[in-house]
C-alpha cells in the first residue's frame, strides 16, 4: 500500500469534516462582514439589505433535517451520496458495507501542491518588486532632469515616476513611503515624503495643498506621524488664514490625533488607533508589541533608529477608547433622555433578551405574567455572581495620578467612592460587614473561601475581581476585590448592577411584578445576613434583596454538603428553569489574557482596559444572541419532551404509588432532624441507606435461591422439559461469564465454580434428553446427530445443541408439527425474559447503594479492598443475568418476535443506565433521561403489550450485577478513543458481556437498535412482567425493601422536577427571542430619533447608520424565530402571542400531568396516555410564508 502523502492526508480530513452529521449545541460566533456592527468600525455599506443568518444546527439523529435547513439540489444531493454513508438506514453489524460501483472523483490538489508546482515562478515575481520598469529614463512630467526613480509599493500598479510626481500624486497620501532607486547602490532605498528632493512638506488644511500665507519657501517644522505602516519623520505646515482653527484641531480635522494639545510634535492617524483597537481586543496585543512592530515596518534591520512613540501612544489611546464607547453608547447624542431610569452617562452594552422594564417588556406584559405564579421565570432577572483572580494588580509605589476616564459611567465604580465604601464596611467594631464578610462558610470544601493562598496576594493592593453577569454571559458590573473574595465585594457589584439597570428608581409597584434569581458559588453562606448587610450599607437595595432567591452553580454545588443541593440548585428550585450558574466564568478564558497588561498598568488604565474588555464582549455576545437563543431553544423543546415521556412511563410503572407521591410538598425541605440533613422528595432519606453488607447478604440469598435445579428423574412433561431448557441457558451463561473472568483476573476459585456448574448441566442435559424421547420423539434423528458431535457428557458440555423448537427452523418446526410447543416455549421464554429485566433492575439499585457506602463509609484500604470484592462479586452476576437474557433475546426472535419490539430489546450498556438516587444529582445529568428499563419504550409501548404473556413461569432465576451509576463528584473528561481500545496491560477492566449468546444455535436475526445512547437506556423503561410486584423485587430484608421503594420516589420526583425546569427553559427562550426583537426595535427607534435631531451632519449621519445596523438586527432575530425556529405567527402561533401561546400550552401539560397522577386505576392511566396527542405545536411544518422559505445554513450572516 502506498504511503499517504501530506496532501493526501489533508484531502482525506476534509472529507471527513464534510461528512459529519452534525455540530456541537454549543453556540458560536457570526462571522463579521460589511454589515456587521463594528465596536470600533469603520464605515460600512447603509444600504438595507433583507437580512439572514445561518444559526449553528444541533446535533440532530440520523436521517432527521436542521430546522430552517433548504434541501439540497439534486446535485449537491448526488455528489454528497457518494462521499457520505447514509444516515437513514444503517447496515446491520454482521453485513459488510457495499462497495460503490463508482470510480471515485479525482482529488482536486490543494494549495501546497499547487505551490510546490509554482515555487520558482512565485519567487521570481517577488524579487522583481525589488526592481521597476524603466529606471533612469525621462519622467512623463517634461520637467527639466526629471527621471524616473521613485516607486511607491503602497499604491497599486505604481510605474516609477520622478520624486515630484510621486509628490504630487501624494498629497492625499502623504505617508506612503517613497522608494527611491539608488544608481551607486542598486537598489530601492526608502524615504518619507519630506526627505526627497526639494524637501516638500506635508500641508495641514485647504485638501494638503499650501495655504496662501504661507510662503513657497517655507520649510515647516519637524513633525512625527504614526501610521499603519510605520512612523514618519516628516515636516508639516499649518494653515495661517486669519479664521484658522487652533493647530490641534487642524490635525483633528485631517484625521491625526495629536500627542498633546500644546506645542504638538506629534499626531496619530486615526487609521492606526482604530487598528490597535480591534487587534487589541480580540488578540490581546499590547500597545508596546504593536508600537515595535511599527518600528520594524518602518525599518525592518535597523529598527531601534526610528522614533519610540509608546508614552504618547498609550495617553492617546486611553483618550481614543473612552471617546470609542461614548460615541457608541450614544452619550454624544443624548441618548440618556430616551432611557430616564437608567444610569445617566452609561457607556455599557446591555443584554438584550433581559428583563428591561419599558425597552423590551411593558408594564401591561409584566402584570399579565406575574399574576400566573406559573410563570415567575417570565418576569424574572437572573444573575450571577463570580470572582476572577488572574485579573489583579500589584502595589504600586509610587502610583500615577491618572484615574479612570469613565470616572463610574461603566461597569466600575468610581475609585474613591469605591474604596471609602470598603473601608466603612471592613472597619473595625461591631461592623456586621467586618464579621459576616469574614467568617468561614459551612461548606468546607469551597476553595475560593475557605482555601485561598494569601500569599499568592503579595504585593497586590488589589488581588481580582467580582463581576455580575446575565445567564447570556453579558457583564453587568465589575468590582475590584482585595485581599480575596468577600460579601462586601460582592454587595457593591450587586447593588452597582441595580443601580446600572435603574432598578432602583424603579416604581415599586413594577418591582413587585419581578422575580430575582441570584446564583453565586458560595450562596449558602452570603444569603446569610444579606438583608442586614445591605440595609446598613446600601439601603436603597433592601426592596430588591428581599425578593431575593438564591442558588449555587451546578458545578459548584458538587462540592458543597449534600444540603445544598436540594436547597440551591436549579433542579429542585421552582421557576429556575436550567439557569445552572455556570455562565458567570465563561468570559474568564477572554479576559485573563490581559491580565498581564492590567496588574502592571495604574489603577485608572487597568479600570478602563477591563471596561473596554466587558463592552467589546458584550457587544459580541448582542451581535450572535439570536443564534445563542436559536440553539437554547431548539435543545429545550427537544428536552421538555424528552423528559415528559420519560415522567409519563415512570407513572405507569409506579402507577399504584401516584396517589400517594401527588400529594407530597414538594417545596418541602425539613432539616429539624438531630443530624441537620435536609429531607425531602428529592433525596433518600441519608438515614435509610441499607450497609452495603446487607445488600450483598439479600443479593447472595437471592442467588443461592436461584441455584436450586431441577433433580427429578421422572420430569417427562412438556413444561419440565422447557423448564430444564431455560436451567441450561443459564448455567451455560454462568460458564461463559466466569470463563470471560478468568480470562481477565485470573482467579482460580473461578475454575471450580466453572467445575461444578458443568457437573449441574450435565446432570440437567441428561433430564433434558429423557423428557424429549417422551414429549418429541419425532427429534429423535436430530438429537441422536446432535450429541454425536457433542456429547452432554462432554469436557465442554456448554457447547451441546438442545434441539429445542427456537433451534430449529420455522420449516423444520412446521414440518416436525411443533408448532404449538414453539408458541408454548415462547410465551415462557417472554416470561422469563420480563422477570430477568426485574432482576436487572433490582440489582442496579443496589449496586449502586452499594458503591456509595464504599465511598462514604469505607475508611482505609482494608475495608476498602473488602467492599470492591463484594462489587466484583455482584458485578459479575450481573453479566450473568444480562447474558441470559441476552440468549433468551435471540431465540425470542428465531420464534418470531418483531425486531421492533419495545419492550424487549437487545441490550446495551447504555441500556442499563440508570441517574443514582443515592446520590445527589451530578453536573450534566439533566441532559441524559433514565434507560428504558425504568421508564418505558414510548407511552404507547408502556401501555400495550406487545405480546402475550406465558400461562406457566417455572423457570429459575439467579441474581446479578451492574453498571455503575453516577457518583456525585463532577466526572473528568475521557478521551473516548482510548476507551475503545481499552487500557494496555494484563489487568483490565472487565466488559460487560452483553453480546447475544444462542446456546443452540447462532442468531441470526438482526436487532431493531443496535446502537442505544445513555438517554434511550431501555430497561429502564420496559413494562414489568406483572406490572408491577408487590414485594419490592423480592427482597426479604425490609430495610433493603424500604430503600428500594423509596429509590424509586424520588426517581419519579427527579423527574417530575427535570420535566417542569425544561418547560420552563423553553417558555423563557421564547419571551427572550421577543425579547430581543422588541430591544433591537427599540434601539431602532431611538438611534432614528437621535438622527433627526443631531447637532452636525456626521452626527446624524452615524445615528442614521446605527439605526440600521438595529433594524438589521432585529429582521434578522425575526428572520430566525419565525421561519428557522418555526415560530411564526400565521403558522405554528396561530394567531395567538407568544404570552398566549405559552398560556395555552402549559394549560394543556399542567391538565395531562394532573390526569396522570390522579388516575386510580391502570386502565384510567392507561386511557389518559392513549389520549396524549404526541406531537407539540413547534413540531408542526410551517409552509412557506409570504413566498419565503427557510434560510439554510450557507447563508452569510449580517
Amino acid at each position: 500500500m502506498a504511503p499517504l502523502t501530506l496532501s493526501k492526508m489533508r484531502g482525506i480530513a476534509q472529507k471527513g469534516k464534510q461528512s459529519q452529521a452534525g455540530v456541537s449545541v454549543a453556540s458560536q460566533s457570526l462571522q463579521a462582514t460589511s454589515h456587521t456592527i463594528h465596536e470600533g468600525g469603520t464605515a460600512s455599506s447603509s444600504t438595507f439589505r433583507a437580512p439572514f443568518i445561518a444559526p449553528p444546527p444541533l446535533r440532530s439523529p440520523a436521517g432527521l433535517g436542521v430546522p430552517g435547513t433548504a434541501e439540497p439540489s439534486s446535485t449537491a444531493s448526488e455528489t454528497a451520496s457518494q462521499d457520505e454513508p447514509s444516515q437513514a438506514a444503517p447496515q446491520p453489524q454482521d453485513e459488510p458495507p457495499k462497495q460503490s460501483t463508482d470510480k471515485p472523483a479525482k482529488a482536486e490538489p490543494d494549495v501546497f501542491t499547487d505551490f510546490e508546482s509554482r515555487k520558482s515562478r512565485i519567487v521570481d515575481l517577488i524579487y522583481q518588486t525589488h526592481s521597476a520598469d524603466n529606471l533612469g529614463e525621462d519622467c512623463g512630467c517634461g520637467l527639466p532632469n526629471a527621471q524616473r526613480t521613485t516607486v511607491c509599493r503602497e499604491c497599486w500598479h505604481y510605474d516609477a515616476t520622478c520624486s515630484h510626481c510621486f509628490v504630487q500624486s501624494h498629497i492625499k497620501a502623504p505617508t506612503h513611503w517613497a522608494e527611491v532607486w539608488s544608481p551607486d547602490r542598486g537598489y530601492f532605498v526608502r524615504h518619507d515624503i519630506s526627505a526627497l528632493n526639494g524637501h516638500p512638506v506635508i500641508h495641514i488644511g485647504h485638501g494638503g495643498t499650501r495655504c496662501r500665507f504661507v510662503g513657497p519657501d517655507d520649510k515647516g517644522f519637524s513633525f512625527i506621524i504614526v501610521d499603519t505602516n510605520g512612523i514618519h519623520s516628516t515636516r508639516i505646515e499649518y494653515c495661517h488664514c486669519l479664521d484658522a482653527p487652533e493647530k490641534a484641531e487642524q490635525l483633528l480635522q485631517a484625521r491625526l490625533f495629536p500627542a498633546t494639545f500644546r506645542q504638538c510634535r506629534m499626531a496619530f492617524t486615526f487609521g492606526v488607533l482604530d487598528s490597535y483597537h480591534v487587534h487589541h481586543l480580540e488578540s490581546a496585543e499590547s500597545a508596546y508589541d504593536y508600537i515595535a512592530s511599527l518600528r520594524h515596518l518602518t525599518d525592518g534591520c535597523f529598527f531601534r533608529a526610528p522614533a519610540d512613540p509608546y508614552d504618547q501612544f498609550r495617553d492617546v489611546y486611553k483618550i481614543w477608547r473612552f471617546l470609542k464607547a461614548e460615541k457608541h453608547s450614544g452619550q454624544h447624542h443624548g441618548i440618556d433622555k430616551f432611557f430616564p431610569k437608567r444610569r445617566p452617562g452609561n457607556t455599557c452594552v446591555d443584554c438584550a433578551a433581559c428583563l428591561i422594564p419599558g425597552v423590551n417588556t411593558s408594564k401591561e406584559d409584566m402584570a399579565i405574567i406575574a399574576a400566573d405564579p406559573r410563570f415567575r421565570h417570565l418576569c424574572q432577572l437572573r444573575t450571577t455572581a463570580d470572582g476572577n483572580y488572574h485579573a489583579n494588580h500589584y502595589e504600586k509605589l509610587k502610583e500615577p495620578s491618572q484615574m479612570s476616564m469613565f470616572k463610574g459611567s461603566a461597569y466600575f465604580a468610581e475609585q474613591t467612592e469605591y474604596d471609602n465604601h470598603i473601608k466603612r464596611a471592613l472597619g473595625k467594631g461591631d461592623n456586621l460587614e467586618a464579621s459576616s464578610a469574614c467568617r468561614k462558610v459551612p461548606c468546607s470544601y469551597l476553595t475560593a473561601v475557605n482555601k485561598q493562598d494569601k500569599g499568592k496576594f503579595a504585593g497586590m493592593d488589589v488581588s481580582g475581581i467580582v463581576t455580575c453577569q446575565c445567564p447570556h454571559i453579558v457583564i453587568k458590573a465589575i468590582a475590584d476585590v482585595h485581599a480575596g473574595e468577600k460579601f462586601v465585594h460582592t454587595d457593591f457589584a450587586v447593588a452597582r448592577w441595580a443601580e446600572l439597570q435603574g432598578l432602583t428608581d424603579l416604581d415599586p409597584e413594577l418591582l413587585g411584578l419581578i422575580d430575582f434569581l441570584f446564583s453565586y458559588d458560595i450562596s449558602c453562606a452570603y444569603r446569610v445576613n444579606a438583608l442586614m448587610r445591605y440595609e446598613k450599607n446600601h439601603p436603597e437595595m433592601a426592596p430588591i434583596i428581599e425578593k431575593f432567591r438564591y442558588l449555587i452553580p451546578l458545578l459548584h454545588v458538587q462540592n458543597h454538603k449534600d444540603n445544598c443541593m436540594y436547597h440551591f440548585a436549579c433542579s429542585y428550585t421552582e421557576g429556575a428553569g436550567h439557569f445552572h450558574g455556570e455562565t458567570a466564568e465563561f468570559a474568564w478564558p477572554y479576559l485573563n489574557l490581559f491580565g498581564g497588561q492590567g496588574r502592571q498598568m495604574c489603577s485608572g488604565n487597568r479600570h478602563d482596559l477591563y471596561i473596554v474588555l466587558a463592552s467589546h464582549w458584550n457587544f459580541k455576545k448582542m451581535i450572535g444572541l439570536a443564534s445563542q437563543l436559536y440553539n437554547d431553544l431548539l435543545r429545550a423543546d427537544k428536552l421538555r419532551k424528552e423528559k415528559l415521556d420519560a415522567f409519563l412511563n415512570l407513572c405507569v410503572v409506579h402507577y399504584d404509588n401516584l396517589a400517594v407521591w401527588r400529594l407530597r410538598d414538594r417545596g418541602l425541605r425539613d432539616t429539624t432532624h438531630k443530624d441537620k440533613e435536609v429531607r425531602c422528595v428529592y433525596r433518600h432519606n441519608p438515614s435509610d441507606l441499607p450497609s452495603q453488607t446487607k445488600i450483598y447478604n439479600a443479593l447472595i440469598e437471592k442467588i443461592q435461591e436461584d441455584e436450586v435445579y431441577a433433580t427429578s428423574e421422572s420430569a417427562k412433561s412438556i413444561p419440565a422439559m422447557l423448564d430444564h431448557s431455560l436451567t441450561i441457558r443459564r448455567l451455560c451463561c454462568k460458564i461463559k461469564c466466569s470463563l470471560a473472568a478468568y480470562g481477565v483476573d485470573k482467579t482460580p476459585s473461578l475454575l471450580t465454580t466453572v467445575k461444578g456448574y458443568r457437573t449441574h448441566l450435565r446432570k440437567s442435559l441428561k433430564l433434558l434428553r429423557q423428557c424429549q424421547r417422551t414429549s418429541i420423539p419425532q427429534l429423535g434423528d436430530i438429537i441422536s446427530a446432535s450429541d454425536a458431535l457433542v456429547k452432554p457428557s462432554s469436557e465442554k458440555p456448554e457447547t451441546t445443541r438442545l434441539c429445542i423448537p427456537s433451534d430449529l427452523t420455522r420449516e423444520e418446526r412446521e414440518s416436525y408439527r411443533l408448532v404449538r410447543l414453539a408458541k408454548m416455549e415462547y410465551d415462557l421464554l417472554e416470561g422469563a425474559a420480563y422477570d430477568s429485566l426485574e432482576r436487572i433492575r433490582t440489582n442496579v439499585r443496589l449496586l449502586s447503594a452499594m458503591k456509595v457506602d464504599d465511598k462514604t463509609q469505607a475508611r482505609g484500604q482494608r475495608p476498602h479492598t473488602r467492599n470492591q470484592g463484594k462489587i466484583e462479586n455482584v458485578v459479575l452476576q450481573q453479566e450473568i443475568e444480562v447474558e441470559y437474557y441476552q440468549s433468551m433475546h435471540s431465540a425470542l426472535l428465531r420464534l418470531g418476535m418483531s425486531p421492533d419490539n419495545l419492550n424487549l430489546r437487545r441490550l446495551t450498556p447504555d441500556s442499563l443506565y440508570r441517574k443514582s438516587t443515592a446520590a445527589k444529582q451530578s453536573l450534566g445529568v439533566t441532559y441524559q433521561t433514565d434507560g428504558m428499563a425504568w421508564t418505558g419504550g414510548g407511552i404507547k409501548s408502556a401501555n400495550e403489550r406487545q405480546s402475550y404473556r406465558p400461562v406457566v413461569n417455572a423457570q429459575a432465576s439467579t441474581s446479578a450485577s451492574i453498571v455503575g451509576t453516577q457518583s456525585s463528584q463532577p466526572l473528568k473528561r475521557k478521551n473516548k478513543e482510548s476507551d475503545k481500545k481499552g487500557k494496555k496491560g494484563k489487568k483490565r477492566k472487565r466488559d460487560s458481556h452483553i453480546q447475544s449468546t444462542a446456546v443452540a444455535a447462532p442468531d441470526d436475526s438482526t436487532p431493531a437498535r443496535e446502537e442505544e445512547s445513555k438517554s434511550a437506556g431501555w430497561i429502564w423503561q420496559a413494562a414489568t412482567a406483572t406490572s408491577r410486584a408487590d414485594d419490592p423485587d423480592d427482597i426479604s430484608d425490609p430495610e433493603v425493601g424500604r430503600y428500594l421503594n423509596e429509590g424509586d420516589s424520588v426517581q419519579w420526583f427527579r423527574a417530575e422536577a427535570e420535566v417542569l425546569r425544561w418547560q420552563e427553559e423553553w417558555e423563557l427562550k421564547l419571551v427572550e427571542f421577543t425579547r430581543t426583537i422588541s430591544y433591537f426595535e427599540k434601539m431602532e427607534t431611538v438611534w432614528a430619533d437621535l438622527g433627526a435631531t443631531a447637532a452636525s451632519p456626521g452626527m446624524a449621519a452615524y445615528a442614521k447608520k446605527t439605526s440600521n445596523r438595529f433594524r438589521e438586527l432585529a429582521a434578522q432575530a425575526r428572520q430566525i424565530f419565525q421561519v428557522q425556529a418555526k415560530y411564526h405567527p400565521d403558522a405554528t402561533l396561530k394567531g395567538m402571542s407568544i404570552l398566549e401561546f405559552i398560556t395555552a400550552d402549559r394549560d394543556k401539560l399542567d391538565a395531562l400531568m394532573e390526569k396522570v397522577a390522579s388516575s386510580t386505576s391502570r386502565d384510567e392511566l392507561d386511557t389518559v396516555l392513549r389520549n396524549v396527542v404526541a406531537p407539540s405545536p413547534t413540531h408542526e411544518e410551517i409552509k412557506q410564508i409570504d413566498g419565503r422559505t427557510p434560510l439554510n445554513s450557507s447563508s452569510n450572516p449580517i
